[in-house]
């Protein structure tokens, strides 16, 4: 579709705000002083701001945009002191969230009015989660998270699709804590560059509230600690934050560099969500993994109280 001098104007308004909020950021600063010396240090202007929700005021956070069945929570959370939720209300209705400042009128048409700044197309978007599907009809619904990355045409006058990914969750065990979950990106048009990044953060695909659940709340959706995972080992955490870790696919050693911390706390899950390795790591650091078997590991960076997810192949 075609959008108006309004829209283009609000668009670009909107962006440039965004960028204003980015460059006071003490992160830019310090990944403007590092470009300077690391010329792949670039990948730092990627962020969406607040992905571990920890600033906001209340209920709301900074930064996200919630429709009625949303809110910042302090019931659960994987790292800090905050998460996302997401729930059903009036028993069929679901909830919704999305990152950027859009006005409540406009949350469902997120692709055209929703998003914050990001010029690179991640191999995938992960986090950790909760999803209680207690006190419904069915116990099999899925939570949805949707993630676009976009650019304005200027040749079109519209927004196009640049890359996309989608990724519906099964319930969890509310009593066990947050569990990592990925939504792998795919290119729509290889070679383009986006502008900016939607994640949508969904309570249900078609589910309800019990008959006899009298509140009419229900299927309730935790989500936190936000991570844009890019090609070739680089990972940057959604908060601005810079992390480095490679090779992946890893067969003796991983490496982790830390860009703007100076210290952080490193795990490493099998399969079965079993502590397999546990170091605290000062700049940069290597985790010994020779002597574990083949397979699929997550590796949990914990910078200055944040956590980044990522998923690591053990060859």
């Amino acid at each position: 579709y075609s959008i108006s001098n309004f829209e283009l104007k609000a668009y670009k308004q909107t962006t440039m705000n965004h960028f204003r909020k980015f460059l006071t950021n003490k992160y830019f600063r310090f990944s403007l002083l590092t470009m300077l010396i690391m010329p792949f240090s670039n990948l730092a202007q990627n962020t969406i701001m607040n992905g571990g929700f920890e600033s906001g005021t209340d209920y709301i956070p900074n930064d996200w945009s919630l429709d009625i069945g949303s809110a910042r929570t302090s019931d659960y959370a994987s790292s800090g002191s905050y998460s996302m939720s997401v729930w059903n209300w009036y028993w069929y209705a679901e909830g919704m969230a999305v990152n950027g400042q859009v006005d409540q009128s406009n949350m469902y048409n997120f692709l055209k009015y929703a998003g914050t700044p990001f010029v690179h197309v991640p191999e995938s978007v992960e986090g950790m989660y909760l999803y209680d599907t207690t006190e419904t009809y069915s116990d099999n619904d899925s939570a949805v998270v949707e993630v676009f990355l976009k650019r304005y045409n200027t040749a079109t006058g519209s927004l196009d699709t640049v890359a996309y990914g989608l990724k519906h969750l099964p319930a969890t065990s509310m009593n066990q804590g947050f569990v990592p979950f990925e939504v792998p990106i795919e290119s729509m048009m290889p070679g383009v560059s986006p502008d900016s990044i939607v994640i949508v953060l969904k309570s249900a695909l078609s589910g309800m509230c019990s008959s006899l659940n009298e509140s009419g709340n229900c299927l309730f959706f935790y989500v936190d600690d936000l991570s844009a995972n890019l090609t070739a080992g680089i990972n940057i955490p959604l908060n601005g934050k810079s992390i480095s870790y490679g090779p992946n696919p890893v067969v003796n050693n991983l490496s982790v560099s830390l860009l703007a911390d100076k210290r952080a706390h490193v795990r490493l899950l099998n399969t079965q969500g079993k502590l397999v390795l546990s170091k605290n790591i000062d700049i940069s650091g290597k985790l010994e993994m020779s002597h574990l078997p083949s397979g699929i590991y997550t590796l949990i960076i914990n910078a200055d109280g944040i956590s980044s997810v990522h998923q690591i192949l053990k060859k």
